[in-house]
This record gives C-alpha cells, sequence and structure tokens, in this order.
C-alpha cells in the first residue's frame, strides 16, 4: 500500500535514436556480406555491364545509343537488388551453421547458373535467355539426354567450363577469407562506416526499385516483339524470366496465327480472277541503305544492271518508301501477313497473304536465303517458327527451299534447277535474301565482285580511316552483287508474263552520318533516313506491260506517293487479280484509291514528325 499513487518513470528510446538505428540498420548486410553481393553482381551478369559501362565513360561512343548510360546502372541496379535481398535473409538467420548451409546453397545455385551459360554460349552460340532453350529442354528424350551427357559432360567440351567453375570458386573462397580479415580490422570502425553506407544507399535503393519496373513493362507487353524492343536487363535470372515470358506469348501468337490462317485456307472466300497465266515475283532483300544505291543518286555506280531496266522502261523506282521497323523478324511477319501495323494491328490477327494465294488458285514458292541464317538467334527463331511451322507449309506454300548459302546467287540457282514452272499456271514466287547484312565482306564474292576499295571513298569525314572506308566499300560491293543476283532472277523471267517487286526488310547505316555502322533504335531524323527508307521498285516484262497497260500506267502514278511495306500485300491481290475479304483498296499502293494516313512506326514513333523535324 505504501506505494501506491506512486509515479513509476519508464525509459523509452527516442523515436529518432529508434529511426536511426533501422537506418543505419539498411547498410548491414552490404557490410557484412560484402563478398556475396559482389560475386552475385558479377557472376549473374553484372561484368560485361560494368564494362560496357566504363567503355561508354572513356569513349567518345553516346551515352543514348542502346544500350544507354541509364539502361546499364539500371540493369546493375536490379542486380544489386537481388543480391542485397539474399544478403538480408542470410544475415537474418542466427545459427552459425544454418547460415553458412544457405550460403553455400545460394552460391552454388549462382555458380551453376553462371556455367551454365557459359556452356551454352560457348558450345552452341546460345543465350540462355533463348526460348530455344526451353523448347529443346521440354522436347528431349531421355535417350536424347543421355547422348547429350555422353557427347557433351563426359567429354573434353566440358573442360572450358569447369576452368570457369574452378576460377569462381576460388574468387567466392579468396573474397570471403580477404573480407573476413578486413572486417575484423574495422570492428570499431563499423557503426561510423554503416553511416556512410547508408547515406550512400538510399539514392541507389529508389533508383534500383524504379529500374525493376521494366518487370511489369515486359509482362504486360503484348508480344515478344515488344518485350525485345524494351531491352530488358540482361543478368541471367531476368533473362530467364524474359525467356519465359517471350516463349508463352510466342506460342499463344502462333496458336492465334496457325487457327486463322487454317479457317481463311478451307473458307473458300479468296478466288483468281485472272484469264492468263501470270508470274507474280516478289524479292525481300536485307538491309539496303538506299542511299547508297545508283538508282537513287549514289555517286559510285552500285547498280548498273538496275539502272539499265530502268532506262529500257522496265522498272519503275519509288521514292518514298519505309519499313515499320528496323528488325527483320517484324518486318516480315507484318509484310507477309494482312494488318495495318500503323493502326496498330498485330500480325496475328490477320492471314498470310502467301496463304490466300494458294487458297485462290496460285502455286506459291517460298526460297529464303536466311532459312538458316543465325538459327539460334531470339530473332531468328520468333521469324521462322512462324514461317516453317509445318501446318503453315502445307497451307501457305506449294514448294520451298531446304538449304541456305553463303552467296544469294546460289539460292537463284536452287530455284532454278528444282522448279519448272507450269506455263499455263498463275505463280507467286518470293525470295528472301541476305542481301547486304553484316558481315559485308562476306557477302559477295571476292574474286569477281571485290571492286570498290578503300579508294574508292572519297568522302573526308573527320572520324573516317582507312579501316572503316574499306568497310563503307565492301558495303558498296555486297550492293553491286545484289544487283547481279537481282538481274539473275529478272533473268529467269525476262520471256514470261511477270511483275516483279523488290524492296528490302530494312535500311542501315555504315558511318554514313556519324563513327558507327549497323543498326540502332534511336528516333531521329537521320537513324530514320538511313534506317527506315527502304528502296522500293517494281519490274514489269515487255510481256506484261503489253498485257497489262492499266496496271503498268497505275504504277508510274504510284512512284512518288508515300508508303510503307506491311501493307504491300494489298498491290499483290490487285495485280494477281485475287478478290479477298481482306484487300483494302485504300492500302493499295497503285489503287487510284489509295490513301497514305500517318505512317506509324513499330515503336509508335510517327515517322514524319520525326524523320522531318528540326534539329533532329
Amino acid at each position: 500500500m505504501g506505494n501506491l499513487g506512486k509515479t513509476h518513470s519508464v525509459t523509452k528510446t527516442p523515436l529518432l535514436f529508434s529511426f536511426k538505428t533501422r537506418f543505419y540498420n539498411i547498410a548491414g548486410p552490404l557490410f557484412d556480406e560484402l563478398p556475396y553481393i559482389c560475386c552475385y553482381i558479377l557472376f549473374m551478369g553484372g561484368a560485361p555491364l560494368l564494362l560496357e559501362l566504363v567503355n561508354k565513360v572513356l569513349t567518345t561512343e553516346s551515352v543514348n545509343t542502346y544500350p544507354t548510360f541509364l539502361q546499364l546502372l539500371g540493369n546493375l541496379g536490379i542486380l544489386f537488388i537481388f543480391s542485397y535481398i539474399g544478403a538480408i535473409i542470410i544475415t537474418l538467420i542466427k545459427s552459425k551453421s544454418v547460415k553458412l548451409l544457405i550460403k553455400v546453397i545460394s552460391y552454388c545455385i549462382i555458380i551453376l547458373l553462371y556455367c551454365i551459360s557459359y556452356f551454352l554460349r560457348h558450345n552452341f552460340h546460345l543465350e540462355i535467355n533463348n526460348p530455344i532453350c526451353f523448347v529443346l529442354l521440354a522436347e528431349t528424350t531421355g535417350e536424347e539426354s543421355r547422348e547429350f551427357i555422353n557427347q557433351y559432360i563426359f567429354s573434353s567440351t566440358i573442360f572450358p567450363t569447369l576452368k570457369r567453375l574452378v576460377i569462381l570458386v576460388v574468387i567466392v573462397f579468396v573474397f570471403e577469407y580477404v573480407w573476413c580479415y578486413i572486417k575484423r580490422l574495422l570492428v570499431n570502425a563499423k557503426v561510423a562506416l554503416e553511416k556512410v553506407f547508408s547515406v550512400i544507399l538510399i539514392p541507389i535503393f529508389l533508383f534500383s526499385i524504379y529500374s525493376t519496373s521494366i518487370y511489369w513493362k515486359v509482362y504486360n507487353a503484348p508480344s515478344p516483339d515488344h518485350i525485345r524492343l524494351m531491352h530488358p536487363p540482361k543478368d541471367l535470372i531476368s533473362s530467364v524470366y524474359t525467356s519465359f515470358l517471350t516463349l508463352n506469348m510466342m506460342n499463344d501468337n502462333m496458336e492465334t496465327a496457325i487457327r486463322l490462317n487454317k479457317s481463311v485456307y478451307e473458307s473458300g472466300l479468296s478466288y483468281n480472277t485472272q484469264t492468263d497465266s501470270t508470274n507474280i515475283v516478289v524479292v525481300i532483300g536485307e538491309s539496303y541503305i538506299k542511299s547508297h544505291s545508283q538508282l537513287y543518286g549514289y555517286e559510285l555506280k552500285t547498280t548498273p544492271n538496275l539502272c539499265r531496266e530502268e532506262n529500257e522502261g522496265r522498272l519503275f523506282v519509288f521514292n518514298d518508301v519505309i519499313c515499320s521497323m528496323n528488325s527483320t523478324s517484324v518486318v516480315m511477319r507484318n509484310i507477309l501477313c494482312c494488318n495495318n501495323s500503323s493502326d496498330g494491328e498485330q500480325w496475328y490477327d490477320y492471314p498470310n497473304f502467301m496463304t490466300i494465294f494458294k487458297q485462290a488458285g496460285y502455286n506459291v514458292y517460298f526460297w529464303d536465303n536466311q532459312l538458316n541464317d543465325t538459327p539460334n538467334a531470339v530473332w531468328s527463331f520468333t521469324l521462322n517458327s512462324f514461317l516453317y511451322n509445318e501446318s503453315m507449309r502445307k497451307i501457305a506454300y506449294t514448294a520451298t527451299n531446304d538449304s541456305s548459302y553463303t552467296y544469294d546467287e546460289k539460292i537463284v540457282s536452287s530455284y532454278k534447277e528444282r522448279i519448272n514452272i507450269p506455263k499455263e499456271k498463275c505463280n507467286l514466287i518470293l525470295f528472301h535474301l541476305m542481301g547486304q547484312h553484316m558481315d559485308y565482306a562476306g557477302r559477295f564474292p571476292h574474286e569477281t565482285f571485290k571492286h570498290f576499295t578503300k579508294d574508292s571513298i572519297k568522302r573526308n569525314d573527320s572520324y573516317l580511316n582507312d579501316e572503316k572506308k574499306e568497310i563503307i566499300a565492301d558495303y558498296d560491293n555486297a550492293t553491286l552483287y545484289n544487283d547481279y543476283v537481282l538481274s539473275e532472277i529478272i533473268d529467269l523471267f525476262r520471256d514470261t508474263n511477270t511483275i516483279l517487286l523488290y524492296f528490302s526488310d530494312h535500311g542501315e547505316e555504315v558511318y554514313d552520318y556519324r563513327d558507327k555502322y549497323g543498326r540502332s533504335h534511336e528516333a531521329n531524323s537521320n537513324n530514320f533516313k538511313f534506317q527506315y527508307d527502304i528502296p522500293f521498285m517494281v519490274w514489269c516484262s515487255d510481256t506484261y506491260k503489253a498485257n497489262k497497260p492499266e496496271i503498268v500506267d497505275n504504277i508510274k502514278h504510284a512512284v512518288n506517293r508515300p508508303f510503307i511495306t506491311d501493307n504491300v500485300c494489298h498491290m499483290l491481290f490487285n495485280v494477281a487479280g485475287i478478290k479477298t475479304p481482306y484487300y483494302r483498296d485504300t492500302l493499295d499502293l497503285i489503287s487510284p484509291n489509295y490513301r497514305c494516313n500517318e505512317r506509324i512506326l513499330h515503336q509508335n514513333y510517327k515517322y514524319e514528325d520525326i524523320r522531318y523535324s528540326l534539329g533532329n
């Protein structure tokens, strides 16, 4: 009772002190598990990202070219977040034996993923983010697995990967041992260091967390093509995630496309109104820079054969044609299907025009010299899995090639040797060339087409040296060879009733206005000029000109119309005399009813706004 009514003081931790304690503790996992965090970042894809980042800082390369400086930092930030979460889990475990076990398991997973990635790249030129890996894994039988293990695991093939494994294990042990020693030396300074680290970590955390928003964007992407354009993170975990999403989307898109094409083929709604036999030849080139063509005013004589055809009145050259994307797989799917990408229509919701041609009674021949080009690349897989699906082969083609060749003239010879076109029937023949695809020096036989050299390039731009001028010359030699290949195709049909269309899938740049060659996805006027403006031309045999004067007259009147190649099928339906519900005369380049609305590129860029903008 004596204590009744007495006031007891309760010691409370000041809120500020509590906050500071928690605030400083965010650096605890970093300090305690720095080797784990560093090894995770380096082994899971951070090493090449760091090298690329350093290269951007130390060289004159634009920080805005892909991957941009911020994209590289974002990729590293994502790696940091994942490694930090792992470090937190390890730090929270109180039992030393359990903590060691979890840490060892985690290191084993990290090293195993790295070794699998290296093994695939070293032996099969496959990246772990390629959907092919998962398709092969799903389709591999037990016997095939045993053969694979005997051939690759229990052989000298595995040695380079085992060397990497040993090096990584040594790095982990050395790093852990050295850091344990350093921590003992810094034990009295730990609190002060954690305060400094905490202040530094806050902006890193915020930026890294923001960078993870790319996962949500990738998850909600409408197609694999959109995922690719987003440039998702390159670390191994993110790559596997992206690959699974891509594969699922591709399967869904493929099922939709195959189902639709079967329905169209079986519908009988399309028919041929031609009363005479006609050959329609479509030749799709590769990486053709319009401004490197003599036809379009280039100072070097890169297209002598085509210039002769133009001078003799058989070739009609179009001046304002673009592609929707500087990527073969994206462009090809949208060219071959009847969708209008400028209106947001997806390729898999519209039939392949070759299916319609075959259903309407045409023989359809598809000779593709990119059939086996980079077969392990994601873009080849996404394109070829559609074009060469067994169901598509049955309903879209009469015959296709089964091999590809170093030089395009061989694909023409292959077609000539195998196919004897029936003269009484209508035929659609499509050639897909390697054209001027990198490596330019490998695209033409040097003994007969090494016509231009570095001395042929008279430009004096400050960034050009002899080596770069030689690359430009090789590109021009590849263009000259492409002209020869086209003349060979023309000669096959010169004495028949034939109309031929030639255009490139996309352009390229080869030191045309800056110190760079290849392709990029920047939205600026010069990039669009060299990579999206493409050559487009129509050749008509003398017989065709005599038989179809109205169509030839429409072609002449259309050469200056703006056009995007996604809509080429409507022009083909017109010249083929095919009546189909999928024909739209407002998208037909040579129709009097043609209307060119805004040309919207695959990334939703408005072509005219950027191509002709000032100061861009």
